[in-house]
């Protein structure tokens, strides 16, 4: 299958997570990837020769903030050297969350060699704009959105948490970008401590692109 299929199956994908339960894996203590640091320093060039290094450079008037690798992956069925590679927009305002929000599916493909890191697959700079845009406008309401989810549906705050914001893991804007790609609308999800065994992983909160919840820990909310 090519590499064009196969992202399109995980974009489709992504549709089913309205009807599923977060399966995130528990917390552990991973190592350090010494590639990290390199590739994280490939796509930082990348995204300078774009002009696209920070959310002020992609639009006029917007907060500094930075464009950051957010994760990696290695290819299935490959010698673990080929990663995809996850961007984010680094925390600041209006949002201030306090994690990065990661953009989907604004991705480097690349491959580690030990002469450097070779970039196959980049996000184009239009696709950029649309994705930070949108973070941009609607971060905040959707962190509060979520929030509101979870006390309507009397989850349990962790301990030691004032609040679901003082709870949160992480954040992704799934953008469905770039659009030619994917089908379905963009979606919002949200992870939060604490992780349960009874629930089977962390508290999750799915939000369509108006901001309407879709699904609690994989459960419909209640009306």
């Amino acid at each position: 299958m090519t590499r064009r299929g196969w992202i399109f199956r995980i974009g489709v994908l992504g549709i089913t997570l309205g009807s599923a339960a977060l399966a995130l894996p528990a917390p552990t203590s991973d190592a350090q990837d010494p590639d990290e640091a390199r590739i994280a320093e490939a796509v930082a060039g990348e995204l300078r020769s774009l002009h696209a290094s920070t959310a002020t450079e992609l639009i006029e008037g917007a907060p500094a903030r930075p464009l950051i690798v957010v994760g990696s992956f290695a290819l299935e069925h490959g010698d673990g050297r080929g990663r995809i590679v996850l961007l984010g927009l680094a925390s600041g305002p209006p949002g201030d969350l306090g994690v990065p929000t990661e953009i989907e599916y604004l991705r480097y493909t690349v491959r580690v060699e030990d002469d450097g890191i070779k970039i196959f697959e980049r996000p184009r700079r239009d696709d950029l704009v649309t994705g930070v845009t949108r973070v941009l406008a609607d971060e905040a309401k959707a962190m509060d959105a979520a929030a509101a989810a979870l006390t309507a549906e009397n989850v349990e705050l962790p301990a030691g948490r004032a609040n679901w914001r003082a709870a949160l893991r992480s954040v992704t804007y799934d953008a469905r970008l770039p659009r030619a790609r994917f089908a379905g609308e963009p979606m919002w999800s949200f992870v939060f401590e604490p992780w349960r065994e009874s629930q089977g992983g962390w508290n999750f909160v799915l939000l369509d692109a108006g901001l309407s919840v879709r699904t609690i820990n994989g459960r419909h909310p209640q009306r």
